[in-house]
C-alpha cells in the first residue's frame, strides 16, 4: 500500500446539511490539493455511508470549480443520477467484476455522467468490498493515477 509521509493526523468534522461526517485530515508535505476520501459499505440504497458517498458526485455537481477529479470505488452513483448531469469534473468509477448489481448501477450513471472526462473500470476478480488479494492495490494503482493526472 501506498504510504504517504504526513507530518501530522488531524481527526475532523464535516457538516453535511444537518449530519457530520468525522474523517482524518492528513497533509502530506508538498500537498498542491485535496482529495476527500468517503468511505461507504454495504450496498444497499438505504446506507447512509452509501448516500454520503453519493454527496462527493452531488459535490462535484454543486460546487464545479471546487472540485478537480472524482474517484469512486464499488459506490452508489445511482443514488446522485439527478446531479449527474452537473459533473464537470473528471471522473473515474471503478466497480468489483464480481460485483455485477453494482456494475449495472455504475454502467447506468456512467452514461449520464456530464464529464468531459470519464473512464469506468472493472476490477477483475474483486467482489463489493474488494477483499480478495491484490484487488484495493488496483484500486489503487487506478486512483494515484487518476488523481496524479487530474490534480495539477
Amino acid at each position: 500500500m501506498l504510504e504517504i509521509p504526513c507530518d501530522n493526523v488531524e481527526r475532523v468534522f464535516i457538516h453535511a446539511g444537518a449530519r457530520a461526517l468525522e474523517g482524518d485530515l492528513r497533509v502530506p508535505r508538498d500537498a498542491t490539493g485535496l482529495v476527500l476520501f468517503a468511505h461507504g459499505s454495504g450496498s444497499s440504497r438505504h446506507s447512509s455511508r452509501n448516500r454520503f458517498v453519493a454527496a462527493a458526485l452531488i459535490a462535484a455537481a454543486r460546487h464545479p470549480s471546487d472540485v478537480a477529479a472524482v474517484v469512486s470505488r464499488g459506490g452508489r452513483p445511482d443514488l446522485a443520477a439527478g446531479w449527474s448531469g452537473g459533473v464537470r469534473a473528471p471522473t473515474l468509477l471503478m466497480v468489483g467484476g464480481e460485483d455485477r448489481t453494482v456494475i449495472r448501477l455504475n454502467e447506468d450513471a456512467f452514461e449520464k455522467l456530464a464529464a468531459a472526462e470519464k473512464s469506468f473500470e472493472i476490477v477483475p476478480g474483486a467482489t463489493h468490498l474488494f477483499e480478495e488479494p491484490g484487488t484495493l492495490e488496483a484500486v489503487e494503482e487506478l486512483a494515484t493515477e487518476w488523481f496524479a493526472r487530474h490534480l495539477r
